[in-house]
């Protein structure tokens, strides 16, 4: 996809900065997705910061009349890399792109962070949970949930704690846009591989967080848990998380099941459970099972006892409040599987 900058009378440059995505919409390839910052002025010039992996690329420079920009990046024994973005005429809080090396172009999407704690508080401030589905029937992709705690500040900054399903952890920090767009983008496996996505957040639907991650994890016998790598497009889901007051259960459950399902169990699990109004869970069922939840994120660990071989399988989650469930993953073997809480 060629990028062509085109006529913008109306630009006019102004101090901001624009937090963005750029990956190729017509494969899933880690090499070529990737994550930049742009720093613009009311003198018409920019600094820009770009990173693929754990390789960071920083370039300057100064905006044509139209609002177009043109740079190249030279890199040692690799493909130099294009980038041509352009401030949009239509909302100057948008910048639009690609950026290429001659064998694959990706779209750049940027939005600038408008939000300010004093004069411009964000909308969108507060906690949330996020769910990454897995495939328990699978042996080849993560058979758990990828789950994850989120904080928004009033400045528009967001935080992830990540916990994927093969048992790796991201911790990413950007910026929300105004139209609630979340350029979330985390290198994993030494840059080898990579976790993104373009998310929307929606503070007024019951749907509260949407859109589609790509999870690329490459072959490496030194991996424990998916040596031959996979790669995973999927749509999340989330839910804003209230704190609970003292006495108060962080989900309603008060006759459920906890269950673990997956391809390197002999059979799946099932835990005849409640949670009582200070956050314990009360286990009815034989095998044992340990519990315990961060009330101030949403985050929950522990571990059950295999009823077949009576092993102890660690698993992590989060609740999801608007749904009233708790999901993860759990690792046995050299597989992970899903781990689902909720009322009969």
């Amino acid at each position: 996809m060629l990028f062509t900058p085109r006529a913008n009378a109306a630009f006019v440059p102004m101090n901001g900065t624009y937090y963005g995505l750029f990956f190729q919409t017509d494969t899933n390839w880690q090499q070529s997705s990737g994550t930049m910052k742009i720093t613009t002025t009311s003198r018409g010039t920019y600094s820009a910061n770009l990173k693929i992996g754990t390789a960071n690329y920083g370039f300057s420079g100064q905006f044509r009349t139209d609002g177009s920009a043109f740079a190249q990046i030279l890199r040692y024994y690799q493909y130099p890399l294009t980038i041509q973005f352009q401030v949009t005429e239509e909302n100057p809080d948008v910048i639009l792109g690609t950026v290429g090396n001659g064998v694959w172009t990706a779209v750049l999407n940027a939005d600038r962070a408008v939000f300010n704690a004093n004069t411009n508080p964000c909308p969108y401030a507060g906690k949330y949970t996020m769910v990454l589905p897995g495939d328990f029937y699978s042996t080849t992709v993560p058979g758990g949930a990828t789950v994850g705690t989120i904080n928004i500040n009033t400045s528009g900054k967001i935080n992830l704690n990540g916990y994927l399903s093969d048992a790796n952890k991201i911790t990413p920090s950007t910026y929300i846009s105004k139209r609630g767009r979340w350029p979330l983008y985390s290198p994993v496996y030494n840059g080898g591989g990579t976790f993104y996505g373009p998310l929307f957040f929606y503070a007024t639907t019951n749907d509260v967080i949407s859109g589609d991650i790509t999870w690329v994890k490459p072959p490496c016998p030194c991996f424990k848990y998916y040596a031959y790598g996979f790669y995973v497009v999927n749509s999340v889901y989330g839910s804003q998380y209230i704190q609970p007051p003292k006495g108060t259960s962080v989900l309603n459950i008060t006759n459920g099941v906890m269950e673990f399902n997956g391809q390197s169990l002999y059979q799946g699990i099932t835990n005849q459970v409640a949670l009582t109004s200070n956050n314990q869970l009360q286990n009815f069922s034989q095998n044992g099972l340990s519990f315990g939840v961060n009330l101030s994120t949403g985050f929950f660990n522990g571990s059950v006892m295999d009823t077949v071989t009576f092993d102890w399988h660690p698993y992590k989650g989060v609740v999801v409040q608007n749904v009233n469930i708790g999901t993860g993953y759990f690792t046995a073997g050299y597989l992970s599987g899903e781990v689902w809480l909720q009322g009969n």
